[in-house]
């Protein structure tokens, strides 16, 4: 499962240009979260994937598969996802924001107490606002999960999650705590 973000487009582009995807065969790729934006907007984390980690095509026998189809509403679009991600997710990589969300997790959101659905509609903090993204669930169940977080205020916002990380709510990065994490100044 892929991740959206500027540490995820930086790590794309550095395996891309480094080939390191020549010999993957038969996997399947979904995203963590979306924006309600159209494919080739320049918002969409599926774009980015295609522009980077996947710049010279996907390699033999695999699929990255988007989140949203705009013929479709919010609702219909994140239940047709939930339909298709498989029950295990062996790799999850996921970027933490400048406020400490994860995915579309964004602090004080409802999604956040989710326990059975495994993709939600959500509305974000910042434009587009409209939003589908994995769940809590999904992000406990992945069998191995990698955080990117690049800079030195999101580095602060790393150092402040250690503190109190029961307190989901306020950093939902404190669901991947112990997590891998990849701090890039």
């Amino acid at each position: 499962m892929l991740t959206g973000g500027r540490a995820a487009k930086e790590i794309y582009n550095s395996i891309s240009k480094l080939n390191l995807l020549y010999n993957l065969e038969n996997i399947d790729f979904y995203l963590s979260d979306e924006r309600l934006v159209d494919m080739n907007d320049k918002d969409s984390n599926y774009k980015m994937i295609k522009e980077t980690l996947f710049k010279y095509g996907l390699p033999k026998k695999c699929n990255l598969y988007p989140m949203i189809d705009l013929k479709y509403n919010i609702d219909v679009a994140a239940k047709k996802y939930s339909d298709i991600l498989p029950k295990d997710i062996d790799i999850l990589l996921l970027s933490m924001g400048e406020d400490g969300h994860i995915a579309s997790l964004f602090p004080n959101s409802a999604a956040i107490s989710e326990t059975t659905k495994s993709i939600l509609p959500v509305i974000g903090t910042k434009l587009p606002y409209q939003r589908i993204t994995i769940t809590p669930k999904v992000i406990k169940e992945a069998k191995n999960t990698f955080v990117f977080s690049m800079g030195e205020e999101k580095t602060s916002v790393f150092n402040k999650l250690l503190d109190n990380i029961n307190d989901i709510y306020s950093i939902p990065a404190r669901l991947v705590i112990h997590a891998e994490w990849f701090l890039i100044k």
